[in-house]
Parts: C-alpha cells; sequence; structure tokens
C-alpha cells in the first residue's frame, strides 16, 4: 500500500521502524542543513544499519524533488505576495 510505502522511506537510519526521536530528529536536522556529524550525532537508532552521515544524506538527496535524482520543478502551495 501507499501508507507502506511512505513508512519505508521514512525509515531514515535503515532500523525498521520510523521514530520521531531519530529518523524525525535527522530529517529535521537535514533541512535545516545540519550536515556530516551534526546530521546524524544522538539520533542514530541502535539498530540502525544506515549509519553514516553520507549514506544518509544520499538517501534523503534522493527523495528531493530539487535532487539530480529526481529533477522536478515544485510548485508552491502559496504563492508569495508582491
Amino acid at each position: 500500500s501507499e501508507i507502506a510505502t511512505l513508512m519505508s522511506i521514512l525509515d531514515i537510519d535503515a532500523d525498521g521502524e520510523v521514530d520521531a526521536l531519530t529518523d524525525g530528529l535527522i530529517l529535521l536536522r537535514y533541512l535545516f542543513n545540519l550536515r556530516d556529524d551534526s546530521l546524524i550525532i544522538g539520533a542514530i537508532s541502535n539498530g540502525a544499519t544506515r549509519t553514516s552521515s553520507t549514506a544518509i544524506e544520499a538517501y534523503i538527496e534522493q527523495y528531493m524533488p530539487s535532487s539530480s535524482n529526481n529533477p522536478t520543478s515544485v510548485t508552491p502551495i502559496v504563492k508569495p505576495q508582491v
């Protein structure tokens, strides 16, 4: 199902579970432009198989709209007022 697919994508550290304190925190840090150790320190679960910042950044980037792997244009939901 689509929900199962989305849940598997959201398992950023690949520990088999989607958790706000690991996967969610890593995603927020990524969106706030934290990279390298700042991206993952204290946020990787004990059972994770995707554990390096390089691997996690690459994983997230493949799903980002501006990624070279997914070259789509994003239409803003709210148009800026002039």
